[in-house]
């Protein structure tokens, strides 16, 4: 599973709101890929570490922080979690994301931004 999170906004303290897409790559008679996004929600990221995370790509793990699942990313003491805005869909994606990661599923993450340090 790849996803993709695009920071939309400069970071506010120790969070930074953006969107969170599924990646889909499907072959083209070119022998490349076409890339497909569809939008999951609206999301908070904040940050964890000694600094926000560069513009990279990231496993995933999905930690129960206080009753909540968060999904969780970096390398470290430079990590982040993302708190989707829409609780359904959080606890759904999440759901999803367990169930991968327990069948060996690798589950990546892309770090975008359109912010300025």
């Amino acid at each position: 599973m790849y996803l993709k999170f695009i920071r939309q906004m400069r970071p506010c303290g120790e969070s930074c709101r953006g969107t969170l897409y599924y990646v889909h790559f499907e072959p083209n008679e070119k022998g490349d890929y076409n890339i497909h996004t569809i939008a999951i929600s609206e999301a908070c990221e904040i940050c964890l570490g000694d600094s926000w995370l560069p513009e990279l790509i990231y496993g995933v793990g999905v930690p129960v922080i206080k009753d909540k699942r968060r999904l969780m990313f970096g390398h470290g003491r430079c990590y982040a979690q993302l708190n989707l805005l829409d609780i359904r869909v959080q606890e759904e994606l999440t759901a999803s994301i367990r169930s991968a990661i327990d069948q060996g599923i690798e589950i990546r993450i892309e770090i975008a931004g359109s912010w300025h340090r």
